[in-house]
């Protein structure tokens, strides 16, 4: 996995959440792929990050950063930084990957149940030459939420985004679902599948599922992983991170 993602990780574990409470409990866009239909509130930095290690056929990669910065702008609107991570592997040389910029836009409640929000977003070709895409890709996702009772929560998102290649823009899309159930007061648990389209490939599905522990309403520990269950993706994952706003 490399030094740099052990003492990431180690990082993650001794952050101390000491800063004041908050009426709020925190409302993240991590672990699982799928992003909340909620912002931030007007005023409120949030700040999520993780390091995740892979295991595909060829090799292990990591991944050490995985940081979103989240500011509230106005009431239902967010503006959203992706800080570039650190990637590594096997007879890989490690190196930075692109960053990115958005906004969310909360688009209310529909049928009185379902709370859904677009997320507009681009990358910036920032990345050093093995992670870049050495283009700006601007991508699209609708994300939706909602309760089916006093415990149990049901997302998904659709998202495309429209990456050069070569010459030309390819459409890849995808479309996760997850559930969310509390496992105690401070504890809660996900399960999630996730499906990309990517063009002129077959279609690629990931198993996903992890904890989250809320140490207060504004920070939490989380801890997740998964395999693939077609050709593509990874044999396993897992990953680990921290988010904490103010």
């Amino acid at each position: 996995m490399g030094r740099t993602l052990l003492f990431f990780l180690v990082t993650l574990l001794i952050v101390p959440s000491a800063w004041a409470q908050s009426e709020d409990p925190i409302i993240t866009d991590r672990p699982d792929f799928t992003e909340s239909p909620v912002s931030v509130s007007p005023g409120t930095i949030q700040i999520e990050l993780g390091a995740t290690a892979f295991d595909y056929d060829a090799g292990s990669l990591w991944n050490a950063g995985e940081t979103l910065v989240r500011y509230g702008l106005f009431n239902k609107v967010e503006m959203r930084l992706q800080l570039p991570s650190a990637i590594g592997g096997d007879d890989l040389d490690s190196g930075l990957s692109d960053s990115g910029f958005g906004v969310k836009i909360e688009l209310g409640s529909f049928a009185q149940r379902v709370e859904m929000a677009l997320i507009a977003s681009t990358t910036l070709p920032t990345g050093a030459d093995d992670f870049t895409s050495d283009a700006v890709d601007p991508g699209l996702i609708l994300a939706a939420g909602m309760m089916l009772n006093d415990r149990v929560s049901l997302g998904s998102q659709l998202s495309a985004s429209f990456d050069e290649q070569g010459d030309e823009r390819v459409l890849n899309s995808g479309f996760t679902i997850v559930s969310g159930f509390p496992l105690s007061s401070s504890v809660g648990g996900f399960t999630e599948l996730a499906f990309d389209f990517p063009d002129g490939l077959d279609t690629q599905v990931t198993f996903h599922t992890g904890l989250v522990l809320a140490f207060d309403s504004r920070s939490q520990l989380d801890i997740h992983g998964g395999f693939g269950l077609t050709d593509n993706t990874p044999d396993s994952f897992l990953g680990i991170g921290f988010s904490i706003k103010r």
